[in-house]
C-alpha cells in the first residue's frame, strides 16, 4: 500500500524521472508470488491534443518467463532507482 502523501501524480514530475533515470524493476503478481525482472522504461507523449503523458512503455523479451505474468488485469509497479533513492510508480 502507497502512503498518498507520497504518491506521485504529476505526469511532468513522472517524465522527468523517467527520462533521467529509465531503468527500473518491473515487480508483478506472479500466479504463486510477485516477480521482478529489471526493464528499460520510456513515458512518451501523448497527441497533441490530448493532455498529459501516454502509459509508460516498457521492454521485456517474450521468452522471459515473467510474460506469463503479465496482463490486462495484473496490478504491477514499476520501482525506478536513482543514486540515493527510488520512486515507485505504482
Amino acid at each position: 500500500m502507497h502512503y498518498q502523501e507520497f504518491r506521485l501524480c504529476d505526469p511532468a514530475v513522472i517524465a522527468c524521472i523517467i527520462g533521467r533515470w529509465p531503468f527500473a524493476a518491473t515487480i508483478v503478481n506472479g500466479s504463486e508470488r510477485p516477480v521482478v525482472v529489471p526493464a528499460p522504461l520510456t513515458l512518451p507523449k501523448v497527441p497533441e491534443d490530448d493532455r498529459g503523458f501516454g502509459s509508460v512503455e516498457f521492454h521485456l523479451a517474450k521468452a522471459n518467463p515473467v510474460m506469463t505474468s503479465i496482463g490486462d488485469s495484473v496490478p504491477g509497479t514499476f520501482d525506478v532507482q536513482e543514486p540515493s533513492a527510488h520512486v515507485s510508480l505504482a
